[in-house]
């Protein structure tokens, strides 16, 4: 029993040290997704389809990393509270591939928020991304790309007809990747990737 003891023993203070500093880790690393909350979300919307379970809206909001968001919002007919979906696309694709999504999740309650990358959007808003001479900078992108998305959670939540209590996040590819991250960093959802 001593020896299994002595063997056992500092397997687990290892594991225990590995897992404070993964830990501390973690925390210095979340804090590279963290942007001012209370920055005005400026959201403009155009009507630009109506279908018969809801209608569809191309909106901006701002960026914390400066420049508009563009994003497609998918809002069902009726009062609410509505549940609420966060969509991430994959990375060659755009805001347009959740739209047939998203309208059936609008026949079912929910409203579905969908915005497009940093490398996706017009100038001089775009952000180019893959400067593997320049792993900083896409590091960076990769930032505002998460920070992005909080800024969708935000929005969604501010919206009266939301319940607050039923946020999801749904990622494809890329959008899985940037969700995992989003997740890890602002418990406010739930996702399926």
């Amino acid at each position: 029993m001593r020896t299994l003891l002595a063997l056992v023993a500092p397997a687990i203070l290892v594991t225990t040290t590995a897992l404070a500093q993964t830990t501390s880790d973690f925390q210095s690393l979340a804090h590279l997704f963290e942007y001012d909350t209370k920055q005005p979300l400026d959201v403009q919307d155009k009507t630009i389809a109506e279908f018969p379970d809801g209608t569809l809206h191309d909106i901006t909001y701002t960026s914390p990393k400066g420049g508009p968001v563009h994003a497609y919002l998918v809002v069902p007919k009726g009062k609410g509270p509505f549940a609420a979906i966060l969509f991430g696309h994959w990375g060659n694709g755009t805001r347009t591939e959740f739209i047939p999504e998203a309208k059936i999740y609008a026949k079912a309650g929910a409203v579905s928020l969908i915005p497009d990358y940093p490398w996706d959007r017009p100038q001089p808003w775009y952000r180019s991304l893959d400067h593997y001479d320049k792993p900083d900078l896409d590091r960076e992108i990769i930032i505002q790309a998460v920070i992005d998305l909080r800024r969708g959670i935000d929005l969604l939540l501010a919206r009266n007809d939301v319940d607050s209590t039923r946020l999801a996040y749904i990622g494809h590819s890329y959008g899985a990747q940037w969700g995992s991250i989003l997740t890890a960093v602002d418990k406010r959802m739930k996702t399926a990737s």
